[in-house]
């Protein structure tokens, strides 16, 4: 029995475990969004602390996912920093597009995701990252969108 619980909780046949990350909170030195502007105010986080190098998954996602196989999970949804994709106003980074294929490849290789993948980026009024120019062309309801990254 849980000793958190005061019963035991049974999934039911075909339950699916996943979980999910915020690109911001878990990449690490994403210094070019709202976010980072937010945490940089006096006061918005206890001790002053910020999110600096977070877990940094930018450059330890394969081990993440990896751990996260050996863990039985088989979903897992991420964020993409657009401010890395898209750091001036009509400039793309080609060398970030590669970076997050690169991620995606890494997860369906190694959390073996079912299904696609769904990759939500920030689209509500005062997150979009500066110069954000295709999200506000393209996504000014603050939906989540799929399939954004450009075909190889």
């Amino acid at each position: 029995m849980n000793p958190l619980l005061s019963h035991d909780v049974v999934f039911p046949p075909g339950f699916v475990w996943g979980t999910a990350s915020s690109s911001h909170q878990s990449e690490g030195n994403n210094a070019c969004n709202d976010w980072w502007e937010w945490e940089q105010q006096q006061g918005r986080i206890a001790h002053g602390h910020r999110s600096g190098r977070a877990n940094n998954f930018y450059e330890l996602y394969d081990g993440d996912f990896a751990l996260l196989a050996q863990l039985g999970l088989t979903q897992y949804r991420l964020s993409i920093e657009w401010s890395r994709i898209e750091p001036e106003e009509g400039r793309v980074n080609a060398g970030e597009i590669d970076h997050y294929r690169r991620v995606l490849d890494a997860a369906h290789r190694e959390v073996s995701l079912r299904g696609s993948t769904f990759i939500t980026l920030p689209c509500r009024a005062g997150l979009l990252p500066r110069g954000a120019s295709y999200l506000k062309r393209t996504c000014p309801t603050g939906a989540g969108m799929s399939n954004v990254l450009p075909p190889r």
